[in-house]
């Protein structure tokens, strides 16, 4: 059986405004539909009516968690800076990136050199066999350019790279040789 049209019923006739259309919502609507409308009626700015229809979609299953998380990260922070910082946040908490890569995408949000060795191999019977992997930002190489290093982006690693390992050689050894290579001997 279809219901008659709210503006029929007799306690509709005396209501005006937002009672009005709560009343007429309450009416229509039940659960889900019914909390979207209440916050539509209910929110004017569009801010806190995206986060209520949020919080309504989390609470209905409508959205997982890391969704639920990722729209709140955008809505919390207007600024472009801190929201990708929220977003990157809401990834490693998600485990959808690991903490390496969440200090990579962090440090290069932020305009800031970057380096890792996520993966070192060193076999001792055979040297030929030991190797750095290496993991960067844009700025990183920036940084070393900045600071003296030439060459295509692979011979700026290697530079830097032959540097840091002659640095750790002179430290066990207790020798200052800070002209001793040729990358250092461009920066002074």
């Amino acid at each position: 059986m279809a219901k008659l049209p709210f503006w029929l019923l007799p306690g509709s006739w005396g209501l005006a405004g937002k009672t009005r259309k709560i009343a007429e919502a309450e009416y229509y609507y039940t659960g889900y539909d019914l909390e979207v409308e209440l916050a539509k009626i209910n929110n004017d700015d569009p801010v806190k009516l995206k986060r209520a229809l949020i919080d309504i979609d989390k609470s209905h299953d409508k959205i997982s968690e890391y969704e639920y998380d990722q729209e709140v990260a955008k809505l919390d922070h207007t600024d472009e800076i801190k929201q990708k910082l929220a977003i990157v946040s809401v990834e490693l908490k998600h485990e959808k990136i690991s903490k390496t890569e969440h200090e990579k995408q962090t440090a290069s949000i932020l305009g800031e050199p970057w380096v890792s060795m996520p993966k070192i191999s060193w076999d001792p019977l055979n040297k030929n066999k030991t190797f750095f992997e290496l993991d960067y930002n844009e700025h990183f190489i920036k940084y070393l350019r900045d600071n003296g290093y030439n060459g295509t982006e692979d011979e700026i690693m290697n530079q830097w790279l032959n540097d840091v390992c002659i640095s750790v050689i002179e430290e066990i050894n207790g020798i200052d040789a800070t002209l001793a290579t040729p990358s250092r001997r461009e920066k002074n």
